[in-house]
């Protein structure tokens, strides 16, 4: 084993520890944390933090049981590792350190909930992946918001999560020695997107796009969407993956209807217009692009491996271990 990747196998694993930036771009002025029956109210005064009243340079938590933080809002999370809150720019910025293995867990709850153990092993992989190639190309720092990808802390865990993290310990995608870049989405409506339909980027060429054959027969991936619309008269050109829509003169792609309109997804099948009611339908959940959670979840439940899964959706990259990934800078990808 070369250095570098002795030095992956060290910090990045599910053993290692993380950083996570709580309610980041949200303005905390206040918040409460509790542990084993002891209560810390902290504050922000000008660029001063205050807890429980009196001056302090940063409040931290440790422990190994849940800690809970609880917002103005009455929003109330349970925390595990480390919370260290500290007065930045006006604010409160609360961190969380946490294990990794215990980060993936919340990480595939939250962005899978309650699935077949093999879609959640999928799961797992690809935000394992995710995570590892943020780590390595921005430090040791991320966001909680679905941004990144969502966590929540405790909260939303259940027994299979943590199960599906313990089973592919250490696993990720790579492609061509490398981290792989890897997305995913709640539902592809039967079509797998580009990354240049979705956002206009070049496509990775070790993920799938086009017919997703277990999701096309699919009928709860349908939606449709009726607006109060008095505006210009919207036109579907083309349907579909390319859909694209005369709005008055503007030509407006999928992805730009779907933020106009509020989609589900760029996915469009058909638009009509009835008085002043805009009818738009179309199908799946998300921008497209990558592993289909809906379809791993069907996938899993015919009986297919989160192995299976993964080489279904990403049939370029390679599953393996963080150990044998490059980790130098000349190896990441940009």
């Amino acid at each position: 084993m070369g250095a570098t990747a002795l030095l992956l196998g060290l910090w990045l694993s599910d053993s290692a520890w993380v950083r996570v930036v709580l309610f980041e771009g949200k303005k905390l002025n206040r918040l409460v944390v509790e542990y084993k029956g002891e209560r810390w109210a902290a504050e922000v005064q000008g660029e001063n933090l205050l807890v429980n009243g009196r001056p302090k340079d940063e409040l931290v938590v440790w422990g190994s049981e849940g800690k809970s933080l609880t917002l103005p809002d009455g929003t109330k999370r349970t925390y595990p590792g480390k919370l260290i809150v500290r007065a930045k720019g006006g604010r409160l910025e609360v961190l969380n350190v946490v294990r990794v293995s215990q980060y993936l867990a919340s990480v595939v709850a939250a962005e899978m909930g309650q699935a077949p153990l093999e879609a959640l092993k999928a799961q797992a992989v690809l935000s394992r992946t995710l995570l590892f190639k943020r780590l390595l190309e921005k430090g040791r720092v991320i966001s909680d918001h679905e941004g990144f990808q969502v966590y929540r802390g405790l909260g939303p865990v259940f027994p299979e999560a943590a199960r599906a993290v313990e089973a592919t310990e250490n696993l990720v995608l790579a492609y061509k020695g490398r981290l792989a870049q890897v997305y995913f989405h709640a539902a592809c409506g039967g079509v797998l997107a580009s990354a240049s339909q979705a956002w206009g980027a070049k496509h990775p060429p070790y993920i799938r796009m086009g017919v997703d054959t277990v999701c096309l027969s699919d009928s709860s991936q349908r939606w449709e969407k009726r607006l109060f619309w008095k505006g210009p008269r919207v036109r579907l050109l083309a349907w579909g993956r390319g859909a694209k829509a005369k709005v008055g003169s503007a030509l407006l792609t999928g992805p730009q209807l779907r933020r106009k309109f509020g989609l589900k997804s760029a996915f469009i099948t058909k638009i009509t217009q009835k008085g002043d009611t805009l009818i738009i339908q179309g199908r799946g959940h998300g921008h497209g692009v990558g592993l289909c959670q809906r379809g791993a979840i069907l996938r899993a439940q015919r009986g297919d491996s989160f192995c299976e899964i993964l080489s279904f959706y990403f049939p370029g990259a390679t599953l393996t271990t963080v150990k044998k990934v490059q980790g130098s800078k000349a190896g990441r990808e940009k």
